[in-house]
């Protein structure tokens, strides 16, 4: 049985009606590994900036972990012009 974290603060019985009252109310929206949800996000936020608010980013500062950064540059184009 995975539990989680929130079960170190719970005991059973608290944690499974937790976990009932969790489920109904959020869905998982991310199957993969934590790094990449992070990646997901990252470029979810970029690609939808332009659309949604007229922004086009042109720069990241990030936890110096260069896959992030590597996702972005190959999925994230705003063409030649940025300004």
């Amino acid at each position: 049985m995975n539990v989680g974290i929130k079960s170190k603060t719970l005991n059973i019985a608290e944690y499974l009606e937790w976990k009932i009252e969790h489920e109904t109310k959020c869905s998982a929206n991310h199957e993969q590994s934590a790094w990449k949800m992070e990646v997901n996000a990252i470029k979810e936020i970029f690609l939808r900036s332009e659309e949604l608010h007229g922004v086009k980013y042109s720069n990241y500062i990030g936890n110096g972990d260069s896959k992030t950064y590597t996702e972005i540059i190959n999925s994230v184009s705003y063409g030649n012009n940025i300004y």
